[in-house]
């Protein structure tokens, strides 16, 4: 019977490890030839002097033009949604940059919250990314949410068009979903995957508060008042949410941009998804899909562009056609 009990626990977690990454999807060979590189950059901190961010830079010499990709809680730029969009991209002719958020990469230099657009703004004023005079920007889940904020916030003259594909808006919402006793393998699956990096913070003597403490949270509203609310200097989850979510400044946004959002999705409140992109400008184009589930859809996807099927490549030509 306890064999039994490991099977089907075993089983759960891959069909939610599915259903929150996407399937696994070719990625291009991380060869010097290829133009991929490392990406490192320094953004100032008033705590700690200097984080230290991640990534991966494909670089193609011809082209103006770059894709930034952000990744969900709980994973980094090596992801391998990062990589098919880093593949469309290099398909497209673009060059694009797989960015780790702060720590994601598991090296311990800091946590980062859903709203953290200065580092992107930091990341796309370097130096090495000087060069391109037009910036595309893909984020998946939370990373589709600091996408969003980004545009709002216009980190960069040169971002020319956004996409965020299952992407909550309102933080507030979506931690209220999570915690319904039903999601309770999807809360645990990215529960455990951020309290591994958010350990690597701890050895480094980073934490906001001991890793005990965050796992003895009993709600994602009580992790985030005990990580990013303290962290960040919110003055409590109330304020964090509200001030952090793409929903509260949603009429702001004046970047064109493409929501890509599955109705079947088991963590994303489609309700509140709807009632927040009604006080969005012409600017947004939503396209609610009924097929996929959270970062999961058919390798024959179509969203009416003129490019190969599937997620990855109509997202890059929607973006593209400015």
């Amino acid at each position: 019977m306890g064999d039994t009990r490991a099977r089907s626990s075993q089983q759960d977690c891959r069909a939610v490890r599915a259903l929150l990454d996407g399937p696994a999807r070719l990625v291009q060979p991380r060869s010097r030839a290829a133009g991929v590189s490392p990406f490192r950059c320094a953004v100032p901190s008033s705590r700690f002097g200097s984080i230290q961010l991640s990534g991966i830079l494909c670089d193609q010499p011809e082209s103006d033009t770059l894709v930034l990709i952000l990744h969900g809680v709980g994973s980094h730029a090596g992801s391998s949604g990062c990589a098919a969009a880093a593949v469309a991209a290099q398909g497209a002719h673009f060059s694009s940059l797989r960015l780790s958020m702060r720590g994601a990469d598991g090296s311990g230099e800091d946590i980062y919250h859903a709203a953290l657009t200065s580092d992107i703004r930091v990341v796309l004023a370097t130096p090495q990314l000087a060069r391109y005079r037009r910036i595309l920007l893909l984020g998946y889940s939370m990373g589709g949410h600091t996408a969003l904020m980004a545009a709002v916030d216009q980190v960069d003259p040169r971002i020319a068009s956004v996409a965020a594909v299952c992407a909550p808006l309102s933080l507030a919402e979506i931690a209220e979903f999570l915690d319904a006793p039903k999601r309770r393998l999807y809360r645990d699956y990215i529960r455990s995957r951020y309290e591994r990096i958010y350990a690597a913070v701890e050895v480094r003597g980073r934490a906001p508060t001991p890793l005990a403490l965050v796992r003895s949270a009993r709600s994602w509203r009580e992790r985030d008042s005990l990580t990013n609310v303290v962290r960040f200097g919110f003055a409590n989850v109330e304020e964090y949410y509200h001030r952090a979510s793409v929903a509260t400044h949603i009429h702001k946004l004046g970047i064109r941009t493409l929501l890509v959002e599955s109705q079947n999705d088991p963590i994303i409140p489609i309700q509140g998804l709807r009632s927040a992109v009604e006080q969005a400008p012409s600017c947004l184009t939503v396209r609610w899909l009924d097929t996929g589930g959270h970062l999961s859809f058919p390798s024959d996807l179509n969203l009416g562009q003129r490019a190969p099927l599937g997620l990855e490549p109509q997202v890059i030509r929607w973006l593209s056609k400015v």
